[in-house]
């Protein structure tokens, strides 16, 4: 569930976000949809943090409007101050006597991405001009990669004397200092590519680069995706008079998934690139890789085609037979977490695992297998932050004391002295430094902005860096978030959260909106504060609606055994709890149980219409980019929830709302972006086209250009205030079902 906010005028913005405003107003003012829009984008903390290597000073992007370019900033931990590193101002000078470019051009060139070097002295950036580096000693700027070229992936050497990116399925390495560029491996894109994931892998594993540089930097490590016979879907852009027509390779549930291989190339170039032995995909997925320490041992990961079986592998570069590590397995399905975490040794490593039913953290060996069990319990590791130079404490970020909340905990690495190393009950996002003496905290609560904190792990001590903007908050009258527990029809315990009118009056009733996900690798309800969520939460809540969500099975961060309910059945255990919680906000004193809608996007979106085929507890519904069948959607999630259709046919029509168009009970607008290629527009199309064989009537907002999130402000400005006037027209008191 992608969002985006519109940006507001800077001076109006500034005003709302980063000014002083009065202890109180006596009358809020009004949110406009714009205004949500542009508050959920701009970033008022520090953004985009990275540690110096020396440990006592980080770097950040200022805090600033959506859309406007930040200056990136140092912050020195020993006087406690910040100093400008580079700033726009100065990247512009440096580039005009770099680059000829029209004054028009230099006046809008930025940076907006940045990358530190592993040294420190030097930054990699990113921007509308293309890739450079900035030499913070000598203040001088390199173009990195030929003016146009769309370089992807750009990681730094060990040494920090190259770079290796990828651009049109090649992996190159550039030198730092001369430019002179060197061709690892070729691709014969579209069908062959290296170094960079498909769609399905970045997509549904989570995989950001398909390459990765040895320790030493002798050598770089690359997956290599063949697509031959895996179908295409035709993505079509409309607005043009030739509309243009990108054929996107996407399998789905059924069809051959791309043939994925691990290869080795030297990094100087000249070298012939070797493939691992072993190291394929077949018709089921590699869906990570690591070195380990000294580069002269590659690890990966194959994953089954079921993916109830994930197979931890070693494979040495002199050209010997892979060995297992470890295995995964599951009745279900085996989620794919992190890489393995080696300690310094080379041999011990760190395993997240969720064999017990929750993710945890094991110790294991290369050559002796499981060492111990680290952490244990019914709570989930989220991740592991940091291990202590001395490797005597691991750091994570788990649930272990609110499950709606993060909390940064430690554990020694011979299992014991489990502790939470955070304060307060909330979500912490923590950032460690290189000695892990400190990190740097993200803190907020629902209802209460981030604060960014600095804190000393012995001690606990806390320094304040940046203070959270709450002046918004009471300009607005934003309603703090209660939570709620309940339970489902089998006892499980479920978390939800409400939100009151703005203007609430006690002993009167309101229309109430549910916002439903409901799906897997997801939970919506969290004791955090998201900009980008609570503003429209709030337009609801302005609007006079109480505004309802509820964790329901299948979500994440409870377990296996609550996740696992989705398997050969989507939609089906959801929509037992989603209505159990509206059962539980009927009871609500104010709550007209008479008047109650949903609305989702993406997994949220086909819950909404699963909802109104299967009861008729809502009056209405939005659906947002909306599967509506699954065959529609790829192979990598839609089989591991529901396996091979050839093995379960009946699994994937009961699934499927677009098999109940007949049974649509209630009012019903459905939007998307059409040029979406997470959730094709066909879904909708044959949705509606089912709605008019059943001669069901709906609305339908559509938006040419737009992908999955519809991210154009006007767009997503109109999708808004669309949906708001949709549920105003139809929880109105004596509002039109249909």
């Amino acid at each position: 569930m992608l969002r985006l906010r519109r940006c507001l005028p800077m001076v109006l913005l500034a005003f709302l976000l980063f000014g002083t405003a009065p202890m109180a107003a006596p009358v809020p003012t009004n949110l406009t949809v714009e205004e949500a829009l542009a508050i959920g984008s701009a970033s008022p903390l520090p953004s985009e943090l990275q540690w110096m290597p020396d440990g006592v000073r980080f770097c950040y992007f200022a805090p600033h409007a959506y859309g406007e370019a930040a200056d990136l900033m140092s912050y020195d931990l020993r006087p406690g101050k910040a100093s400008p590193l580079l700033t726009q101002e100065q990247f512009r000078k440096a580039l005009g006597g770099l680059a000829q470019l029209s004054s028009e051009k230099l006046s809008e060139a930025k940076f907006t991405g940045y990358r530190l070097s592993h040294a420190g002295r030097y930054l990699l950036l990113q921007g509308n001009e293309g890739c450079f580096v900035w030499d913070l000693s000598e203040h001088t700027l390199t173009r990195v990669t030929p003016a146009g070229e769309e370089a992807g992936g750009l990681a730094w050497s060990p040494d920090d004397s190259r770079l290796a990116y990828t651009e049109g399925g090649n992996l190159w390495v550039v030198d730092r200092a001369t430019g002179a560029r060197k061709l690892l491996a070729e691709g014969k894109s579209p069908l062959v590519t290296c170094g960079a994931p498909d769609w399905l892998y970045g997509e549904e594993l989570d995989m950001t680069t398909a390459f990765w540089w040895s320790p030493d930097g002798s050598h770089i490590a690359y997956l290599r995706f063949d697509e031959t016979g895996v179908p295409t879907y035709p993505i079509v852009d409309q607005r043009e008079l030739q509309p243009g027509v990108r054929q996107q390779f996407y399998p789905r549930p059924g069809d051959p998934n791309p043939a994925v291989s691990l290869w080795v190339v030297p990094a100087g170039g000249g070298g012939t690139a070797v493939a691992i032995p072993g190291a394929e995909s077949g018709q089921g997925y590699l869906p990570r890789v690591a070195w380990v320490p000294g580069g002269r041992t590659l690890t990966y990961e194959l994953l089954d085609r079921g993916q109830q079986k994930l197979t931890l592998y070693a494979a040495p570069l002199d050209g010997s037979p892979s060995s297992q590590i470890l295995q995964e397995s599951s009745s279900t399905w085996v989620n794919v977490l992190e890489t393995p975490r080696f300690l310094k040794d080379g041999r011990r490593f760190l395993w997240l695992s969720e064999r017990d039913g929750f993710a945890h953290i094991y110790l294991y060996d290369l050559r002796q297998g499981l060492v111990r069990r680290l952490t244990g319990g019914p709570w989930v590791v989220d991740g592991i932050l940091a291990v202590a130079p001395s490797e005597k404490t691991v750091f994570f970020s788990a649930n272990k004391d609110e499950t709606t909340g993060r909390q940064v905990c430690s554990v020694s690495l011979d299992g014991k002295d489990l502790k939470t190393v955070s304060k307060g009950e909330g979500w912490h996002e923590a950032i460690f430094s290189p000695s892990a003496k400190e990190y740097l905290d993200d803190y907020s609560r629902a209802g209460v902005p981030a604060d960014l904190t600095l804190t000393n792990t012995a001690t606990g001590r806390q320094h304040l860096v940046a203070a959270g903007q709450t002046g918004f908050l009471r300009t607005y009258g934003f309603v703090k978030p209660e939570f709620m527990t309940l339970r489902a029809a089998d006892g499980t315990v479920l978390h939800a959260e409400v939100i009151k009118p703005r203007d609430y009056v006690p002993g009167r009733r309101y229309p109430a909106v549910v916002e439903v996900y409901g799906g897997p690798d997801f939970q919506i309800v969290q004791d955090r504060f998201e900009p980008r969520w609570a503003t429209i939460d709030q337009l609801f809540a302005q609007a006079g609606f109480v505004y309802f969500m509820l964790d329901n099975r299948g979500s994440s961060r409870r377990g296996t055994a609550f996740e696992g309910v989705l398997l050969d059945r989507m939609g089906k255990s959801e929509l037992e709890d989603q209505l159990a919680g509206v059962e539980a906000l009927k009871r609500l004193p104010y709550v007209d149980p008479q008047r109650i809608g949903v609305w989702g996007w993406s997994y949220g979106g086909f819950m909404t219409l699963y909802s109104l085929t299967h009861t008729d507890a809502f009056r209405c519904g939005v659906s947002v980019a909306p599967v509506t069948n699954w065959l529609n959607y790829d192979t990598c999630y839609t089989e591991r929830y529901l396996k091979l259709p050839k093995d379960d046919e009946a699994g994937y029509t009961k699934s499927s709302p677009v098999h109940d168009a007949a049974k649509l009970h209630g009012a019903l607008l459905i939007a998307q972006g059409l040029v979406d290629d997470n959730v094709h527009f066909g879904n909708s199309a044959q949705m509606v086209s089912a709605l008019y064989a059943a001669a069901r009537p709906f609305d339908m907002a559509y938006y040419p250009g737009m992908d999955h999130g519809i991210k154009g402000p006007a767009e997503r400005t109109d999708l808004f205030k669309r949906i708001l006037a949709f549920f105003e027209r139809h929880l109105a008191e004596g509002g039109s079902r249909r």
